[in-house]
Order: C-alpha cells, then sequence, then structure tokens
C-alpha cells in the first residue's frame, strides 16, 4: 500500500517534508529500496487516486482565510496585501475562494502548481468530504507542534516497519507567515465575515471535519 502525504499548498507541508518525510526517505534508502515507489510525496499531489486505489494517506487543513492570505502572500508576493480584500470580494470565481476544497475534489490532474491557475476548478464538498474520509490521518494545522509532528514520523515508521537510525532534524514543525497573521489581525469583524460568506465551503469542510490526535 502506497504511503502519501497530500499536501494542500500552505498548510504546513514544508516542514512536515522537513522533519518527517527527508527521514523516512534516507530510511527506505537505506535498506536499498527506491522511496518513491512507496511514499510519492513530493509536490501538491491530487487526492483523486483516492476513489481507485487503497492508500494510507494524511494530509493538514487550514483555516481557510488564513490559508488564502499565506497563499495570496507567496503568488503574489509583488502586490500589496492592502489588495488582497477588494481582489477577493471583488471576484467570488477567484483561484483562492474555497481552494482547498477545490483542490481536494479536483480530478484530472495529478500535481497541482501552486501558483497554477485553478478558477475552473470545481468545489464540490461532497466529493472534498469523500476524500478526506478516505484517509487515515487529518491533522488541522493549527494544532502542529513538535510532538505532533514526532507522534506522525513514530506512526509512518511503524506503517513501513522502519527501524529509527538517526534522531529527527531539530527543526520547529509550523512556521508561519508573520504578516499572514499580521494582516488576518488586522481586519475587522465586517471584513472577516464577508470573507467567510465567501469561503463557506472551505469553511464548512474545515470546522466539520473529524480530526486526528497524536
Amino acid at each position: 500500500m502506497k504511503t502519501i502525504f497530500f499536501h494542500i499548498p500552505k498548510t504546513n507541508g514544508r516542514n512536515v517534508h522537513t522533519v518527517v518525510q527527508q527521514s523516512l526517505e534516507l530510511e527506505i534508502l537505506r535498506l536499498g529500496k527506491q522511496y518513491g515507489d512507496i511514499m510519492p510525496i513530493h509536490g501538491h499531489r491530487g487526492f483523486e487516486i483516492l476513489d481507485t486505489e487503497d492508500v494510507f494517506g494524511y494530509t493538514f487543513l487550514r483555516e481557510p482565510v488564513q490559508r488564502a492570505i499565506s497563499h495570496w502572500l507567496h503568488i503574489y508576493w509583488d502586490k500589496p496585501i492592502k489588495e488582497f480584500i477588494p481582489t477577493i470580494l471583488g471576484n467570488p470565481d477567484h483561484q483562492l475562494v474555497n481552494y482547498q476544497t477545490k483542490f481536494i475534489s479536483h480530478s484530472g490532474c495529478d500535481l497541482i502548481q501552486l501558483d497554477g491557475d485553478i478558477e475552473n476548478f470545481t468545489a464540490d464538498i461532497n466529493l472534498a468530504r469523500e476524500r478526506i474520509d478516505k484517509l487515515e490521518y487529518v491533522f488541522r494545522m493549527e494544532d502542529s507542534d513538535r510532538m505532533l509532528i514526532d507522534n506522525l514520523r513514530e506512526i509512518l515508521y511503524d506503517h513501513l516497519g522502519l527501524t529509527k537510525t538517526f534522531e529527527t532534524p531539530n527543526v520547529f514543525p509550523v512556521q508561519v507567515n508573520p504578516n499572514t497573521m499580521k494582516f488576518y489581525d488586522s481586519l475587522t469583524p465586517s471584513e472577516l465575515s464577508e470573507l467567510e460568506d465567501l469561503f463557506k465551503l472551505d469553511i464548512e469542510l474545515y470546522y466539520t471535519t473529524n480530526y486526528n490526535k497524536v
């Protein structure tokens, strides 16, 4: 059974890769195996494989408005952050609107580019829920701490039948762009309410998902 980390953009994936994935890859290579055959984890892989294959999958979800702000800062780094609200509220079909639901429910593309145009992706919340329910583990990014990441690593070691031969890199697992929270905290109640109404599918998915505790 393949082991897949489904990395939704701006949900702590880079840190999970640094702390968890790289050490697992090295352990697999140490045994003379090709980790790509066991853990096809690189890039922002689509969830469509869950429709046809049994995999050991896990992912992180993030509070939708915060995730969208972080994504904006990443792909529109040359634009003032003050343009976020008028741009998003003025274009309900903007690719960042309900991005998590679009990403999870999309079919037809195995690897999705971080700065790719997904405006034409359909945000199918029922399909997104169906796919999320097939994962072994779903975590909130906001719950990420060193204990969760270390425990996840141990779960994967056990699942893959690996013996740990070196310690986890001393990297703190959550490194949020401080400008994301600075801007999020500056939103007025009215602005936040409008954004949450626009992101209603992502909000519903985020707050109704059953998250794992490890």
